[in-house]
């Protein structure tokens, strides 16, 4: 199976005209560091590797640079650097942007334009449009298959509200989201079951009548009807009623012929099938309430079929998601996030983790991060200024300095 491919290596040249900054990617652990003092560039170097891997050359534009380059896993190296017309140099935002490509015995090398490109009014309109829109210039293929390869989610700062409709508190889009997510794994859980019910004494009647053994038999039921309650408990399914079967004996079970313990595997096997629908999203259910459970002061957030996520305080009443803190939302969004918004393989670039959070969460922060990035086999890019992000783990941080260009 092919390794995904990864960010190595970020490195910027001139930023600002002042500062050249080099960040080795802390591979191994999959959780990067940056820290350093307001105006440094942290910020901008976030949003220069999400533009940069995404080919807006509209946003590198804006940021005076002399060099940035992109180094990835499998030996490429991305290159890119502003350009001008003869004459025009070092004006900014830089009219072209000029992105370079390359691994051994393969080269790639594309000019696009700095400049936001004006919308086309509608046909027969007279008006010409009051403002640019910001439509990136047509990326080529090769940068496109980067982006796919890559793929990049931003947390920025604003992250309380949903990008796409700042009226919107992202809490309540999480609740919404996760509704759907969880419709959508019940439906497959239904059809699954309902297709082996339907094929059920078929494959019985096929089967061989071998009996099974035993003991590896009364392990898979156990097994069954463990993964049944820790869904309930999650919030996953209503109740435990869709037990495997009653509590077996060990003299029903031995007793049992081998026509009988066949059948009983056969069921067995079909509810192992049909709960793998629940498999990931299980996983990132219960890191979720792991990473919130220890945070929350009196409260507490469960899943819920109906309203997707509900907050209750230490008396059992339900209290509305936006009465939350800040604090509480944001832990709330990072997690979210990370375990149900980034791919396996995204690079997720988290700005400012520790905003409206108490010493004591950010002291924990890296650690549910690590976690999550194992899980879900991310890579993880934030920046911050608290020193106490990274309270003992000094190995995962990249300070940056104002050495001068």
């Amino acid at each position: 199976m092919t390794e995904p491919v990864r960010v190595k290596r970020i490195e910027v040249k001139g930023l600002f005209g002042l500062y050249d900054h080099t960040i080795e990617m802390k591979l191994k652990d999959r959780v990067t560091i940056l820290h350093g003092p307001n105006g440094i560039g942290k910020t901008a170097l976030l949003r220069m590797v999400r533009a940069a891997l995404e080919g807006d050359a509209v946003s590198l534009a804006e940021k005076p640079f002399e060099r940035f380059c992109i180094a990835l896993s499998d030996g490429t190296v991305l290159e890119i650097m502003p350009s001008w017309p003869e004459g025009q140099e070092g004006s900014w935002p830089a009219p072209l942007i000029r992105f370079v490509f390359g691994r051994p015995g393969q080269s790639e090398s594309s000019i696009l334009s700095g400049s936001p490109e004006p919308p086309h009014p509608p046909p027969g309109s007279s008006f010409a449009p009051q403002k640019p829109s910001r439509v990136l210039a047509r990326v080529p293929a090769w940068l496109r298959d980067l982006a796919t390869a890559i793929p990049v989610n931003v947390v920025d700062t604003h992250r309380l509200l949903v990008e796409r409709d700042r009226s919107t508190v992202t809490v309540k889009w999480i609740a919404g989201d996760l509704v759907k997510r969880l419709s959508d794994t019940l439906t497959s859980y239904a059809n699954e079951t309902q297709e082996q019910s339907r094929s059920f004494l078929q494959r019985v009647l096929r089967s061989n009548g071998e009996g099974p053994d035993v003991e590896d038999l009364r392990r898979r039921i156990g097994a069954v009807q463990g993964a049944l309650e820790r869904l309930s408990t999650l919030g996953l399914l209503q109740s435990t009623r869709e037990a495997v079967t009653a509590p077996l004996t060990d003299l029903e079970l031995q007793s049992a012929d081998a026509t009988k313990l066949s059948m009983m595997a056969q069921y067995v096997a079909d509810q192992e099938r049909a709960l793998g629908a629940f498999r990931e999203l299980s996983d990132r259910v219960g890191l979720f309430e792991k990473a919130l459970a220890t945070k929350l002061q009196d409260k507490s957030v469960r899943l819920s079929q109906t309203e997707g996520l509900v907050a209750v305080n230490r008396l059992g009443k339900q209290i509305p998601l936006a009465s939350l803190s800040s604090g509480e939302q944001h832990e709330i969004v990072i997690f979210y996030e990370l375990l149900f918004l980034s791919p396996k393989g995204t690079l997720v670039l988290i700005d400012e983790p520790e905003i409206s959070m108490h010493l004591l969460w950010q002291k924990q922060l890296v650690a549910d991060i690590l976690e999550i990035a194992k899980l879900v086999e991310l890579d993880v890019l934030l920046a911050t200024h608290s020193p106490y992000i990274v309270d003992e783990r000094t190995d995962l941080l990249v300070p940056l300095t104002a050495e001068a260009a």
